[in-house]
């Protein structure tokens, strides 16, 4: 079997879509039941990136300091992440399963179809108290369907929804194209969205659809 690896790309990667990535793993890793022994690895990329973004903030207005901390910010932020690549990438060889590192939060190196794996749209419905059905179309080649979240109390009214990608709440993971939110608070308006896992990589993340439970 070909050897799995994840695409970082850091060389050509910029500074925000790598906080993107890093806002991205972490969550994704901590509590996976595929990783028992991450730790520091995880806590050392999760650091990095918040003193990366600090950085590159406080280097818009330019000045050599500045800039100069940006970059030591960035390299330490390219190795932790490298490090940590380099464990997923272990465990997922190690049991011979790509799905593993795609748990992580990473896409695949050399995924080649992962572009035109597109998710479907998702329809949601209230259909009682503080539980709403989500659904889509069955993608043939999938092995997870990821339900996300994100919703402010008591938000029916004037709620601007999600502004970045650390908003979103994983809700699960499942094997079938459907899912019931359930435990809801009612009156309270609710945003989801849906991407699906392959062998291949992750498809984008479905429309955002949001609607208050009742």
């Amino acid at each position: 079997m070909t050897k799995i690896r994840v695409k970082l790309s850091l060389g050509t990667r910029g500074i925000l879509s790598k906080i993107e990535l890093g806002r991205h793993v972490e969550p994704s890793m901590n509590g996976n039941a595929n990783f028992a022994t991450p730790g520091v690895l995880v806590t050392n990329m999760a650091t990095a990136t918040t003193v990366l973004e600090a950085a590159n903030g406080l280097a818009i207005d330019g000045g050599k300091f500045l800039t100069l901390n940006k970059r030591k910010a960035e390299a330490t932020y390219d190795a932790a992440m490298e490090a940590l690549a380099n464990y997923v990438e272990g465990i997922a060889n190690g049991k011979s399963d790509p799905t593993i590192a795609l748990s992580a939060g990473f896409e695949l190196s050399k995924s080649g179809g992962n572009r035109a794996l597109l998710a479907y749209a998702i329809v949601a419905s209230s259909l009682l108290s503080q539980e709403i059905k989500l659904r889509t179309g069955r993608v043939k080649i999938s092995r997870l369907y990821r339900w996300e979240v994100f919703f402010v109390p008591n938000s029916w009214i004037d709620s601007p929804g999600p502004q970045h990608e650390s908003d979103w709440t994983l809700l699960a993971e499942t094997g079938k194209a459907n899912f019931l939110a359930t435990g809801l608070q009612s009156g309270t308006r609710y945003w989801f969205r849906m991407q699906v896992i392959s062998s291949t990589g992750r498809s984008s993340y479905s429309t955002v659809i949001n609607l208050v439970c009742l």
